[in-house]
């Protein structure tokens, strides 16, 4: 073998290590986005959820402060607390629709 052909043959076999090296790094970033983008979906659940929460906490506080008033009046209205009762199922449902999803990403 010359030294021109030995040359070319170190040459590729240098390029194909480059270029398994480059494919490596690649699918190292490409599963490191995956993560990255699943991280930020399940942050962004937990945020929505802990709103909801929060939601879910006002809405008790409203209907214990309604009770109260109402009692003190002497005059249950059980209409609007059904409303408040109805909005607070709704909430808790969302929560769980959240949840679930939380646990797929």
């Amino acid at each position: 073998m010359k030294q021109n052909e030995s040359q070319a043959v170190i040459t590729a076999e240098k390029g194909e290590m480059v270029m398994s090296v480059f494919d490596k790094v690649k699918k190292g970033m490409s599963v490191a986005g995956e993560k990255s983008a699943a991280l930020v979906e399940t942050g962004k659940l937990q945020a929505e959820i802990a709103s909801l929460k929060q939601k879910k906490k006002s809405k008790f506080q409203e209907m214990g402060e309604l009770v109260y008033q109402m009692i003190k009046e002497e005059n249950l209205d059980e209409e609007k607390l059904k409303g408040i009762f109805e909005e607070v199922q709704e909430i808790e449902s969302k929560i769980e629709e959240k949840e679930k999803e939380k646990s797929e990403v």
